[in-house]
């Protein structure tokens, strides 16, 4: 499930809305348990659909206020049918830019993009470096190869060291080295099984970095 709810006090935020049956079953269950039954802010970080059409069914538990997508609403029909259904329901949808800052409180959410004609959609993903306080995570969507070269020869005016990371494209691919030594995360959360997520958690066996997936809840 590639779903993350942040909870500021009051307000909440998603990244990513996981797919239908996943949201049904895994999103809607914890947002209930939570006893959250509306979100400020949501964030889909690319349009594929285990990132977006779980938000269709998120409406369901949590009524949506402000939906934040990374690129053109009619890109396909995975951010077509989602954005159609979440304006009938009163959604406002808007397109998030690479440095736009979203802030709840004490917690500051930058948006970081790397936006090239010749990246596949995947490398096009809005990542996301979440503060409080002296606390960062640091959500990469499924960003590969190209955009995670580009994070240290395109660098974003922020710091990218962070104590959480979520790792990139749900564990299948390796981090870039140079990446991994400029994150030095302290925790890792992959979103997927260890099996399809091998590369990732052998990968980080060998920095010795804690992690977590998110298979089991």
């Amino acid at each position: 499930t590639d779903s993350c709810i942040i909870r500021v006090e009051e307000q909440g935020m998603m990244i990513d809305g996981s797919k239908d049956d996943q949201a049904r079953n895994r999103v809607n269950p914890c947002l209930a348990y939570l006893g959250i039954d509306h979100v400020d802010v949501a964030l889909n970080t690319h349009p594929h659909y285990d990132h977006m059409t779980g938000f269709i069914d998120v409406m369901k538990q949590a009524h949506i206020d402000r939906m934040l997508i990374g690129g053109s609403e009619n890109v396909n029909w995975v951010v077509k049918q989602a954005v159609h259904r979440l304006r009938e329901d009163g959604t406002v949808v808007e397109r998030v830019h690479d440095g736009d800052v979203i802030t709840f409180g004490p917690v500051t959410m930058t948006m970081i993009q790397r936006l090239h004609t010749d990246y596949p959609i995947n490398d096009t993903s809005v990542m996301t470096m979440i503060r409080y306080r002296d606390c960062s995570l640091f959500m990469t969507g499924d960003i590969e190869n190209r955009a995670q070269r580009a994070l240290y020869t395109e660098p974003p005016e922020i710091d990218l060291k962070c104590d959480i990371l979520k790792y990139p494209h749900h564990g299948h691919v390796a981090i870039d080295q140079t990446l991994y030594g400029i994150l030095e995360p302290e925790l890792v959360i992959v979103t997927a099984h260890e099996y399809p997520a091998r590369r990732g958690f052998a990968f980080l066996k060998r920095y010795d970095t804690p992690a977590l997936s998110t298979w089991y809840g």
